[in-house]
């Protein structure tokens, strides 16, 4: 998987998590400490994101960070 499509899936699998919680990206910002701008650009594949920031969304996702990582079938 090129680094490319790894931000592809960990975008795909934000945006559905924080869908699911019925989270608005606002929210899921502010829960994390992140901007909101940031965590839009992140589930639109527009920027890297650091394991630290990572972490943050994935606990207000309540999920393991490989969870973020894992290609969805469909």
């Amino acid at each position: 998987m090129t680094m490319s499509e790894t931000r592809d899936v960990l975008a795909q699998n934000i945006r559905r998590l924080r869908k699911i919680k019925g989270m608005q990206v606002n929210q899921l910002a502010e829960a994390s400490g992140l901007s909101r701008s940031f965590v839009g650009m992140v589930e639109h594949s527009k920027v890297n994101i650091s394991i630290d920031k990572i972490e943050a969304i994935d606990k207000v996702l309540g999920v393991e960070v490989y969870v973020l990582f894992v290609t969805q079938q469909k």
